[in-house]
């Protein structure tokens, strides 16, 4: 992943997501409370409130599974915020 700042690249898979119709409606809520609870986690951590959740790698890795086929840029853009949390320690 570039040396874009999670934050930045969350918010630009969000627009991704808004942007990629062929989604149905339960996964693309799935992927929103997934990036959410991302979102989250790093603003705790941000503020050293509490440690971030261990489960949003995997959880991210699995969403990026789905769309392996379908969606290409959605599997990239996943898997690049799951490596970032990895060199993060999340």
């Amino acid at each position: 992943m570039d040396d874009q700042p999670i934050h930045a690249r969350l918010q630009q898979l969000h627009a991704q997501l808004e942007q990629t119709p062929t989604i149905d409606d339960q996964t693309r809520a799935d992927l929103k409370v997934l990036l959410n609870d991302i979102q989250t986690s790093l603003q705790k951590q941000d503020r050293a409130l509490a440690p971030p959740a261990p489960s949003l790698r995997e959880r991210l890795g699995k969403a990026a599974l789905g769309f392996e086929v379908s969606h290409p840029h959605l599997t990239l853009a996943l898997e690049e915020v799951a490596n970032r949390l990895a060199e993060m320690g999340l």
